[in-house]
């Protein structure tokens, strides 16, 4: 019983830890000393700041797969754009 509570706290201290090594990487924390570690005091412009990286990235993604997609149509099925005649009247 003594050793899955030591092991339920190893998991959540290492946890932790992760999150708080991922916050620094953001540049949201910093270690002031062993197990010691502190806030940014200009988190809320950090983390807008990564909030427009984000959409900016976001947008790039989705222009990107429409991209993808149009070109894939074109691939299956011919350039759109092409008019095709039938019986001298153009059909799109």
């Amino acid at each position: 019983m003594n050793r899955s509570k030591n092991l339920d706290a190893y998991r959540h201290r290492a946890a932790q830890f992760g999150r708080l090594q991922h916050l620094q990487r953001l540049g949201l924390a910093y270690e002031m000393g062993p197990g010691t570690w502190a806030i940014h005091s200009d988190d809320e412009k950090t983390l807008r700041a990564l909030g427009e990286r984000g959409d900016i990235i976001r947008t790039m993604q989705r222009a990107m797969q429409r991209a993808m997609q149009r070109a894939m149509q074109r691939a299956m099925h011919g350039d759109a754009r092409r008019v095709a005649r039938a019986g001298g009247v153009r059909a799109r």
